[in-house]
């Protein structure tokens, strides 16, 4: 917030959610509890967010209890909530750059974290930048892509957890993450040319950048 042009984009699961999980039905905090956490978080972050998507942790609420989090979100904010695929674009400078945010997108691999983005983008080209969360799994990274007349740089990403390891990961056999593993990554859209450069630390991409 205190970073000139720098900017936010909620992936979903803000909070743990009231019921999460078909065995683990465990209560976090109450409803009134968390959804006035989410108000705060809207409000203190106005003017610097350009959009949400839900996670299944928080959008659970309005399948179960009917009173949607994200209600809210677009009154205090101003700007755009979905749930499901987002697909936008940005304007930075006299550059234009279009991506596609979702929670969560199909397919995963042991191998590659940054699997369901690689795939979204075979099944919707064309974005310059394909964004994910969900697995709890960090990736980031830029690849060539070719196409008809060329080729050119997509990226691709996944945000990490924000917990080193808790209670349901434990019970799961999850190996416990470390710092590297863990958080958001910064992405900077260049406004006098189309080139995109990714940051896997938001701290030091604030300092790098700001």
């Amino acid at each position: 917030m205190e970073t000139p042009k720098s900017y936010i984009l909620f992936g979903g699961d803000i909070v743990e959610g009231v019921f999460w999980g078909g065995a683990s039905m465990e209560q976090v905090g109450s409803l009134d509890e968390q959804r006035g956490f989410m108000r705060e978080l809207w409000k203190r972050t106005k003017g610097r967010v350009i959009a949400a998507v839900s996670g299944e942790h928080d959008s659970k609420w309005a399948a179960r209890t009917g009173a949607d989090p994200y209600a809210d979100f677009t009154d205090i904010t101003g700007v755009p909530y979905k749930r499901g695929l987002l697909e936008l674009t940005l304007e930075a400078g006299d550059q234009e750059y279009s991506g596609l945010v979702a929670h969560k997108l199909r397919g995963n691999s042991i191998y590659n974290n940054m699997h369901p983005p690689m795939r979204a983008s075979r099944e919707i080209q064309g974005h310059d930048f394909y964004l994910s969360a969900h697995t709890h799994r960090k990736g980031l990274g830029i690849q060539p892509v070719r196409e008809k007349d060329g080729a050119r740089d997509v990226v691709f990403g996944v945000s990490g957890p924000y917990k080193e390891t808790d209670e349901y990961t434990q019970r799961s056999g999850w190996i416990e993450q470390k710092t590297k593993q863990l958080y958001g990554f910064s992405i900077r859209f260049a406004p006098d040319v189309g080139k995109i450069e990714i940051d896997e630390d938001i701290i030091s991409a604030n300092a790098k950048w700001g």
